[in-house]
């Protein structure tokens, strides 16, 4: 519990049903003795969590969650179709991509480095179109 902790959500895993269970009355006991409550426990073999059910994702740590099929989904960054893209702009919306656990880093990494690269090619600064 204590590195997978963040700020007010917990996100771990189990290799087994009882092994979620015994976790989940661990983590209620050593909050309870702090006098707080973990709520909205969820698992993708529905041991626990029950009040989730028939939600088609959930989100933790802002990342979409299946359930279902345990797998992980993030949203896109949309860009209006009205503006005028600068470099500037593409860097703030890559700055905006929030990825806590670091799942899609490869992917954010290389996409800081397209504005730099491009701009070096076509001579374009900061603020120019």
């Amino acid at each position: 519990m204590k590195t997978n902790l963040y700020v007010n959500d917990l996100i771990t895993g189990c290799d087994s049903d009882q092994e979620a269970v015994n976790l989940y009355q661990e983590c209620n006991k050593i909050m309870n003795q702090a006098r707080m409550t973990l709520s909205k426990w969820s698992s993708s073999h529905g041991v626990i969590g029950k009040e989730q059910e028939g939600q088609e994702s959930l989100k933790i740590l802002g990342i979409q969650w299946n359930p279902e099929t345990d797998e992980f989904h993030f949203n896109g960054i949309g860009m209006p179709t009205a503006i005028v893209v600068t470099k500037r702009l593409v860097l703030s919306s890559i700055a905006n991509i929030y990825d806590p656990l670091g799942f899609i880093q490869p992917f954010v990494i290389t996409a800081k480095f397209v504005p730099r690269d491009v701009g070096e090619r076509i001579g374009m600064g900061y603020g120019s179109t």
